[in-house]
């Protein structure tokens, strides 16, 4: 996060931060839900493991067809499942069903879960976890989507230039925990979305892929650092324009802390590598969001080692729970 035109009050405070106003947003009980049915070893899709939904084949000339008849709403869900690989009912629904009041709400609702049956049918999007789960949600139905291999294809030849998915389709069933993850990265592109609109500013997101950096290491070591999300928010308030900068890292809890940790290691080399100022002039703070019971406390022991370790910098860091995001990005990572 960064700030071009910062306040006298934001300069004592820390060179890192801008004062703004609070706001607030309750995440997604999908992901709560979805970590609920099991927690596999693995932190990615597992190797040979065939997604059992039955597939429908989409040759070319229906595929052609389809992207004649692809509604603007249409292509925005592709787009967004492009971007983020699986969402749940609900997100999509925040994504491209936007409402204001409960009566469009319910409406909304309805007319997502029309619009991806009709998608389904159509052979471009499958569920991932077609059955029921518990956890907060226990006893409903917790759709996951994706895209299919035709989806996929799709959504590359519709997406704006720069903006086709960044990764490869593979018919693999996902574990569930690289689906929770996924989820929770999700959760955070919405909460960025409610704080822009909070902060009346233009949004900039990169999620994993699009996010990562490149740079040179101790003895020219060619280094990569793959933040999930990388957010730019940029508006005016009463001390003038400002551009907020941030990196964020979603933690399930299934990760151990030294890990978290090194991961910080990373960001501490590649701020003092200069990359990013070079670049873009600022280094963005790095935000923690931390999801389950434990988010509290994992956040406190994260913060007290940070501060012992002695070869980070602290002021880099912040901590949210997941049910804080929004605020946290309001505030300018004010503490």
């Amino acid at each position: 996060m960064s700030s071009e035109n910062s306040s006298s009050n934001s300069d004592q405070a820390s060179p890192f931060v801008r004062p703004a106003a609070p706001g607030g947003f309750a995440a997604s009980a999908d992901v709560t839900a979805t970590q609920a049915a099991s927690s596999p070893a693995n932190t990615s899709p597992r190797k040979g493991a065939k997604n059992p939904a039955r597939r429908r084949v989409v040759g070319t000339v229906a595929r052609a067809r389809l992207r004649a008849d692809l509604a603007d709403r249409d292509r925005a869900i592709l787009a967004v499942l492009g971007m983020h690989r699986f969402l749940s009912t609900h997100q999509v629904q925040r994504f491209c069903f936007p409402a204001s009041n409960q009566l469009r709400l319910d409406s909304a609702a309805r007319e997502a879960r029309r619009t991806l049956l009709r998608l389904k049918r159509a052979g471009v999007l499958q569920n991932v976890t077609p059955r029921r789960v518990g956890g907060i949600e226990a006893g409903s139905g917790v759709q996951i989507w994706q895209l299919t291999s035709a989806g996929h294809r799709l959504a590359t030849e519709t997406a704006r230039p720069s903006a086709e998915p960044s990764w490869r389709y593979r018919a693999e069933a996902p574990t569930t925990r690289f689906l929770v993850h996924e989820l929770a990265i999700a959760d955070a592109h919405l909460a960025s979305i409610q704080a822009a609109a909070d902060m009346r500013a233009a949004l900039q997101v990169q999620i994993e892929q699009r996010a990562s950096r490149t740079y040179t290491g101790l003895g020219g070591a060619a280094l990569r650092l793959t933040p999930d999300l990388a957010l730019r928010l940029a508006g005016e308030d009463a001390d003038g324009a400002y551009e907020d900068r941030w990196f964020m890292e979603i933690d399930c809890g299934t990760e151990s802390l030294p890990t978290l940790v090194r991961k910080c290691e990373q960001y501490e080399a590649y701020y003092r590598s200069g990359r990013e100022q070079a670049d873009s002039g600022t280094f963005p703070l790095v935000l923690w969001v931390f999801h389950g019971i434990r988010a509290a406390a994992r956040a406190t022991e994260l913060r007290r080692r940070i501060l012992r370790a002695g070869r980070l910098t602290p002021e880099l860091f912040r901590y949210a729970p997941a049910d804080s995001v929004e605020q946290m990005l309001t505030s300018g990572g004010a503490v």
